[in-house]
């Protein structure tokens, strides 16, 4: 499908990552895995599946001597929850777009086809108007919303000025084994498999993606060289709903406490766009395919 492209992808050793990884070289094309300082050298949370191991840049020295891609998958985003407020939107800024600009700097002479940046619907915040589309300008009240919009302009200032398209690809949450503890899917996971008790969010909404196709869609948007924002969404289920199909489909008890953790507090709407993208190879997954995948862990 994709073969004689070379595709760079960052961010590589994460969840995300290493799917879109493997699945370039599943596809027929060559990936060129790349991870900067505050990755670390194989996934945390699963093995690593590429032929093609990833490789560190430091220096401009390293960046200097890799191939120029055809397309370029941004997955790399940095965090440190443990600053305040001004100290994270400084570190996000720094650790992800001022730090790897030597990486930016020479893939904007390479002839890229397309660029593509992954991002978050979490960058929309409480005070964005609803329904929220692609078309909705947000308005982030956390340092990783703002951190986010403000790298999207700078790539579309970066690589647009040598008229290279550039996708920003807005995600809802992604399910997939070996995804970060704190997400939906990964504690279900936990507490089907150690039958321990744990807590859902009772009276709201998880929008929920399998990550074989996240990672369809967006090497879609990079074949494509689509250009713009797109806010990469399923529709909404309800997290006890989504908890009752993981205990029947696994035939497991789940131990779930239903607290509504964000009291008074209306979920977004988000206008599903996922299937905007078309091509006979994304692998769609209803939520309940998605979930007997999932399970296949257990």
């Amino acid at each position: 499908m994709l073969k004689g492209r070379l595709i760079l992808v960052t961010g590589a050793t994460g969840r995300l990552g290493t799917e879109i990884c493997r699945r370039i070289e599943e596809l027929g094309a060559d990936v060129l895995p790349v991870i900067f300082g505050g990755y670390p050298d194989r996934p945390r949370r699963m093995n690593w599946q590429a032929r093609t191991m990833p490789t560190r840049l430091m220096t401009p020295d390293d960046a200097e001597g890799i191939p120029g891609p055809d397309h370029v998958i941004n997955c790399h985003w940095e965090v440190d929850r443990g600053l305040s407020f001004a100290g994270q939107l400084a570190l996000e800024i720094d650790k992800n777009v001022r730090a790897p600009e030597f990486l930016w700097d020479r893939l904007a002479r390479c002839g890229l086809r397309s660029f593509v940046n992954i991002s978050s619907i979490r960058i929309f915040g409480p005070l964005s108007p609803q329904p929220i589309s692609s078309t909705t300008p947000p308005r982030p009240d956390s340092p990783y919303g703002i951190a986010k919009v403000a790298a999207e302009s700078y790539f579309d200032a970066r690589f647009r000025a040598s008229g290279v398209p550039v996708a920003h690809m807005r995600l809802c949450s992604l399910m997939a084994a070996g995804g970060h503890p704190t997400q939906l899917t990964s504690q279900i996971l936990a507490g089907l498999a150690e039958g321990r008790k744990i807590r859902i969010n009772r009276g709201h909404q998880t929008h929920l993606l399998h990550i074989d196709e996240a990672a369809d869609i967006i090497l879609q948007a990079a074949v494509e060289g689509r250009n713009g924002r797109f806010n990469i969404v399923a529709e909404g289920i309800a997290n006890e709903a989504v908890a009752g199909l993981f205990a029947r489909i696994s035939g497991r008890e789940l131990r779930a406490e239903l607290t509504d953790l964000q009291p008074g507090m209306p979920d977004p709407v988000f206008v599903p766009e996922a299937a905007g993208f078309a091509a006979a190879w994304i692998r769609r997954m209803p939520i309940e395919d998605a979930i007997r995948k999932t399970l296949g862990v257990l």
